[in-house]
């Protein structure tokens, strides 16, 4: 069984523009050339975007599918109710859409998810419509 080890880098710092410390999880900071290191070795990396000033996740990128609870919930709040015009039915008891879907390029992040009752998320995939930002 190979190690998994995550460790959360600012991505200036991983280019090496700046020395902002990285996160181990489970140990803390680490310096810049550490993380550095680290992400050159690496089998594979995820790649997760977030909010500079609130830490928020916004992106996971192509590797995952479902959006997770913290990112599902920013979307429900910033949508309210389905995203179908007129529609009235709570965010809450919709179901989350990605508007490009992942088998065509689309990536699980705020811009591409949006909450569609089951109704229109039917709608959207059975027929021509389209959904936009």
């Amino acid at each position: 069984m190979a190690a998994h080890i995550t460790v959360t880098v600012p991505v200036l710092s991983l280019l090496g523009v700046t020395d902002e410390p990285a996160e181990l999880e489970g140990y803390g900071p680490i310096d810049a050339d550490t993380a550095r290191r680290l992400a050159a070795h690496a089998p594979s990396l995820e790649r997760v975007l977030v909010h500079p000033e609130t830490g928020a996740y916004l992106s996971y990128g192509r590797n995952r599918y479902r959006a997770p609870a913290d990112l599902a919930g920013d979307v429900r709040i910033r949508d309210g109710r389905c995203r179908f015009p007129g529609c009235a039915r709570r965010a809450a008891r919709c179901d989350v859409d990605h508007t490009i879907a992942r088998a065509h390029g689309g990536v699980t992040a705020d811009y591409n998810i949006s909450h569609l009752c089951r109704k229109h998320h039917r709608l959207k995939h059975n027929t021509g419509w389209q959904m936009s930002h």
